[in-house]
């Protein structure tokens, strides 16, 4: 408040400055905060409306002054009447009021320790815990001790009729599920609901007063000062079976389906056995089994389990008993009084005495492991988990225990208070800024409140705090959603890549397995096979695969396949099963083989042509003709061919059979006559035309040809002959074509066969125009005049 009354003088004295001075600007840091030069006029406007904002803020605070002044004032009377109660409490009055309403007993309900919680939180469990002053049954909350619910004794000739409660002090107490069972020095049991808040029913048996009384799934049990143990309908009340043996008064019990615990002032534990309630309601098949004795004074409390048993006397031993056998295997002096409480486990005892103190016993060794001080009376009642220990004693106080070990050490804190900052609380404790905002989970320093607590030393190092867990738990589940939504990009990009290439592997493969395909079927090899001649598709795509199988099964000695298999044998050589060089080496080295080297020439060059014009040239005039027809049936091809108002080319084609008729439908169109310059004329390609060609390579190859062969042959040989003699130094006869002659004719030496290779341009130029007048598919390329 005191600082925007500041705020607000300030701005009224630089507005009256404004008013005054004559200057035409002025600097002020009132109205953005921070220093500035404003016009005159304009910072006259701005303070103006700065005062108004800031006088709201003077009667905001005025208020809420006004209000913690009230509360102030309220608290501080409520403080003076407090002290006034106070005083009167800790009077002598008060005090020996007190000291005559103990808690004589104290009920946990034991189905709370059965869902390994105490406290009742626990699914099944009861948030209540029973007391007991003189005859009057109190009912409080376990967690803060607020009194729920009160079950008020009675006296006898009060009122007329039955009394409605317990007309003598009560003496014992079990909390079972809802209900509360109590015994008295009047000698009855009374069953109370605390759901119904009614008593149930009334128990009438026993000659003196009831000492202990335990319920279990089936029936309730009960001992007292006759020396009596009475089995009753735990619904009704109904006496069920009146068991007699010990000697003395019955102090305390406990039992189950097929077994009942007891312990005496006689200073026995005795077993007692009975079928179960389902074969025998009645419980007339009751017997004592086994009478364990070694306590020599009052047994106080007796635990069973299925393999031991553990009692606690009045002056403060416990003892183990082996069950099977009866022995004493532990003995421990726990309390220096009586014991009133014990629960046990695998590893550990729980006690509680008269000595105002609990004790931790190991159930192996027997050595007291840890005391538990803090009560300022007896300890009538204990119960533990996992997690902790609650006990409850005679001056009114309910105690939680955590466990833990001795070194643990618990977090150091700091009340965050006004004037406090992060800063300020690091250089006092010598912590880190970085630690107090990770131990405390700080993510805005300006939402921090005066009494927060501020951890600023952790008890254990080594353990997160809860802000840590917190802080980790969001950031894993940050990071397995990122790994989800990453998982998921992943998998969309991999399947989109494995779409993408699938569908380009089967175009790539699909098209050049058409391509392969059709120059497969286009070689010389395959139309010779196949019985066809022509290069158009329809001549060798178009042929019966059954002929085609049956002539490749009988005549396959030529494929890739058949060669590898065959190791390069002909059918002859498959036949004959001579080894070809045996039969040369013989030959040789009889002398009978002379070689004819002008004749190995020739046919060298022959073939070597004919390879040359089958496998490069044939494979290029189809492999074009391949790409442009696939490219005319591509996607990209059918948008360039199409043009407006005319239909595409790829489906005018499908009209015709062959290459031929659709040159002669687009003369037709155009008004050609069929002629060289013509489109059918210049690709007319005929079966006959096809047949005379055939026919004058064979003559060209045997030597018996036309004279358009003969000459092709002879015009080819004699080029490939002076240019391999001239290099020599020789003469080569003009009638190299005769048969006659060439036996005359002095052989080339080894070297000839290079000359028949080593064929100059002239030549090869010359033999595509011979080509072209024997009928070869592409046209004669003309030479270029110099």
């Amino acid at each position: 408040e005191r600082g925007v009354v500041t705020l607000l003088e300030k701005i009224r004295a630089q507005l009256e400055e404004a008013k005054n001075t004559d200057k035409d600007e002025m600097n002020s840091a009132l109205v953005h905060e921070k220093e500035q030069v404003f016009e005159i006029e304009e910072l006259k406007m701005r303070l103006k409306e700065r005062e108004k904002k800031v006088v709201v803020q003077v009667e905001e605070e005025h208020r809420r002054t006004r209000k913690l002044a009230q509360s102030v004032k309220n608290q501080e009377d409520d403080l003076v009447e407090l002290d006034k109660e106070l005083l009167v409490e800790q009077g002598p009055l008060m005090q020996q009021v007190m000291k005559a309403r103990v808690l004589r007993c104290v009920g946990l309900n034991p189905s709370n320790t059965a869902g390994n919680e105490v406290t009742g939180t626990a699914t099944g469990g009861i948030e209540f815990v029973t007391a007991v002053e003189t005859n009057n049954i109190n009912l409080y909350d376990i967690h803060d001790g607020t009194l729920k619910l009160v079950f008020s004794g009675d006296e006898e000739g009060r009122h007329v009729g039955e009394p409605l409660g317990h007309t003598s002090v009560i003496t014992c107490v079990f909390f079972h599920d809802a209900k509360i069972y109590t015994g008295s020095m009047d000698t009855t049991i009374m069953c109370w609901d605390i759901e119904s808040e009614k008593r149930d029913f009334v128990a009438k048996g026993h000659e003196a007063t009831v000492t202990c009384v335990y319920v279990d799934a089936f029936k309730m049990i009960s001992g007292a000062a006759d020396t009596k143990i009475i089995i009753w309908d735990k619904d009704t009340g109904e006496m069920l079976k009146l068991v007699h043996g010990h000697s003395r008064g019955v102090t305390c019990i406990q039992s189950g389906a097929t077994w009942i615990l007891s312990g005496g002032t006689d200073g026995e534990v005795r077993v007692w056995r009975n079928l179960h309630p389902d074969e025998d309601p009645k419980y007339k098949a009751v017997k004592c089994v086994r009478r364990l004795k070694g306590h020599g004074c009052r047994v106080t409390v007796v635990k069973y389990g299925k393999l031991e048993i553990i009692s606690g006397d009045s002056e403060g031993k416990v003892i183990v008993w082996w069950l099977k056998t009866g022995d004493i295997i532990q003995k421990c002096q726990a309390h220096q009084g009586l014991v009133t409480d014990l629960q046990f486990d695998a590893t550990k005892i729980v006690t509680s005495g008269v000595d105002h103190n609990l004790q931790v016993i190991d159930i192996t060794t027997g050595d007291v492991l840890q005391t538990l001080r803090g009560h300022n009376g007896p300890v009538v009642a204990m119960a533990f988990d996992s997690m902790k220990i609650i006990s409850c004693s005679s001056d009114g106080v309910l105690r939680h225990w955590e466990w833990g070990n001795g070194n643990q050490k618990a977090d150091k804190c700091h009340i965050y208070d006004s004037g406090d900052n992060l800063a300020k609380i690091s250089r006092k404790y010598k912590v880190p800024i970085p630690d107090i905002v990770k131990w405390n989970g700080i993510k805005d320093v300006k939402k921090l409140y005066i009494g927060q607590k501020l951890i600023v030393q952790k008890g254990n190092p080594d353990e997160p705090t809860e802000a840590e867990l917190q802080a980790s738990t969001l950031k894993a589940a940050d990071r397995a959603r990122e790994a989800k939504v990453d998982d998921k990009i992943k998998a969309a990009m991999a399947r989109a890549e494995a779409e993408m290439a699938k569908a380009n592997g089967q175009s790539i493969a699909n098209d050049l397995l058409k391509i392969d395909s059709h120059i497969e079927r286009a070689t010389l090899t395959s139309r010779i096979l196949a019985g066809t001649g022509g290069l158009l598709k329809k001549d060798y795509v178009e042929v019966d695969e059954e002929e085609e199988k049956k002539l490749l099964k009988h005549n396959d000695f030529t494929s890739l396949q058949a060669r590898i298999k065959h190791v390069g044998k002909t059918k002859d050589q498959m036949v004959v099963k001579v080894d070809a060089k045996k039969q040369w080496e013989t030959t040789v080295k009889q002398g009978e083989y002379v070689p004819d080297r002008k004749k190995i020439g020739d046919s060298m060059a022959m073939f070597l042509l004919y390879q040359l014009v089958d496998e490069f040239v044939t494979k290029d005039v189809v492999k074009d003709a391949m790409a442009d027809d696939m490219f005319n049936e591509s996607l990209n091809g059918r948008f360039f061919q199409h043009s407006k108002g005319r239909k595409p080319i790829y489906k005018q084609a499908r009209r015709f059979g062959n290459a031929l008729d659709y040159a002669r439908s687009i003369d037709e169109k155009e008004g050609k006559v069929e002629t060289d310059a013509s489109v059918s004329g210049m690709s007319q390609i005929t079966r006959e035309s096809e047949k005379k060609n055939a026919a004058a390579a064979e003559e060209a190859r045997s030597g018996t040809g036309s004279s358009e062969g003969s000459s092709l042959r002879s015009g080819v040989i004699k080029r490939a002959m002076e240019a391999s003699a001239k290099r020599r130094g020789e003469v080569v006869p003009n009638n190299i074509g005769d048969k006659e002659e060439n036996d005359n004719v002095s052989l080339l030496g080894d070297e000839s066969l290079e000359g028949s290779i080593d064929v100059e341009e002239g030549a090869l130029e010359q033999s595509n125009e011979s080509l072209d007048t024997l009928g070869e598919l592409k046209p004669a390329k003309k030479k270029k005049k110099k």
